[in-house]
């Protein structure tokens, strides 16, 4: 199918203007989209333009928020059906939101061409305005990292909790295993003072620090404030409801402080990133070793799908006959735990057990 959004990316000579921030959570419920809202409201508050990129694909939240009703979303853009101006949408003091596709899940993991679309997208938004903030989803997916790393300022959002905590723990691992080096910006929600957010912050640095070695800062925080959990019942973000109340006041210092941190930085293309990732996938990945690629071949010979069970016993024998080599046991057992720790709230690590010391 040809795509309706067609053009060629944007040409080197045109100058990019916006500055990307991508706001990002290693768990849901930690007011992650809620942040984005404020803050790109808070952002226009100071005369720039901003438009917020929903790139939750599975579970769209800024139209709600804003209590907007949007007739086109990122779905139509990625399926071709519309442009990006078509699915544009108007919202107070003059902010523009690209919507998300809710429920969409096919379009969790974008295909090449779909991030064809979206790149080209991005690279018109970043002519158009001064900021462009991306809402993304929570937890350690392709498409979240990609977001992540294809940012110029990325900010992670925590709260006290603990799951928040070893969440985002895990984010900035699997950042650090894929060579992002970028510093990323923690943002403390739901804090209830500045000297509260500065002890979680602290916790959570002295684990990263220690045991990923990851460059991370302390952004600011959010002070718990009811009217926040008001605001998302109401359609009505919080700067907007009550802009004097504690959570809003706290959003106009982190719009006013990221301006001006923001404002002498020279601005970076988002498309590059995949770019140089479409160039990675197409030469420098280095092919399966000859035992790997037979045993996968063993497996996808097989006429019926195996179920757990007998996926684990296959495996096991594998195992005991001395018949997989080191890399694909490695391959195998890391995601394995990695996924039951995470199931069933399991804490193997010393760095998972310093984050919670104390709490």
């Amino acid at each position: 199918m040809e795509l309706v959004y067609s053009d060629k990316a944007i040409g080197k000579s045109k100058k990019l203007k916006a500055k990307v921030i991508t706001i990002t959570s290693g768990k849901g419920g930690v007011g992650k989209t809620s942040t984005a809202t404020n803050l790109a409201l808070s952002l226009s508050a100071l005369d720039k333009k901003v438009c917020v990129f929903d790139a939750d694909t599975s579970l769209a939240n800024i139209n709600i928020l804003l209590g907007i009703h949007p007739e086109y979303t990122l779905h139509d853009l990625l399926s071709g059906d519309k442009t990006l101006k078509q699915i544009m949408v108007d919202g107070p003091r003059g902010l523009k939101v690209i919507p998300g596709a809710t429920g969409i899940s096919e379009y969790a993991h974008l295909s090449s061409k779909q991030k064809t679309v979206l790149i080209d997208a991005l690279d018109e938004l970043q002519q158009q305005f001064d900021y462009l903030i991306i809402d993304t989803a929570a937890g350690i997916g392709d498409d979240v990292l990609d977001f992540v790393k294809a940012s110029q300022f990325p900010i992670v959002v925590i709260t006290p909790e603990p799951t928040s905590l070893t969440d985002s723990f895990s984010l900035l691992k699997v950042l650090k295993r894929s060579d992002f080096d970028r510093t990323s910006y923690i943002l403390v929600n739901m804090a209830l003072d500045f000297d509260n957010s500065q002890t979680i912050y602290k916790r959570f640095e002295s684990a990263v620090k220690k045991y990923i070695e990851v460059d991370i800062e302390y952004l600011g925080f959010i002070q718990v404030d009811e009217t926040v959990i008001s605001s998302v019942s109401l359609q009505c973000p919080a700067v907007l409801l009550s802009p004097d109340c504690i959570a809003s006041r706290c959003f106009k210092t982190l719009a006013k402080g990221l301006n001006e941190q923001l404002e002498t930085t020279e601005t970076e293309s988002f498309s590059e990133y995949w770019e140089n990732q479409e160039h990675v996938e197409a030469s420098d990945i280095e092919p399966l070793s000859s035992p790997v690629r037979e045993k996968i071949g063993e497996i996808n010979s097989l006429t019926k799908p195996l179920d757990f069970n007998s996926s684990a016993l296959f495996c096991t024998e594998q195992l005991n006959n001395g018949s997989l080599d080191k890399q694909y046991v490695a391959a195998l057992i890391e995601p394995l735990i990695e996924s039951y720790h995470k199931a069933y709230s399991i804490q193997p690590s010393p760095a998972i057990q310093a984050i919670d010391k104390n709490h």
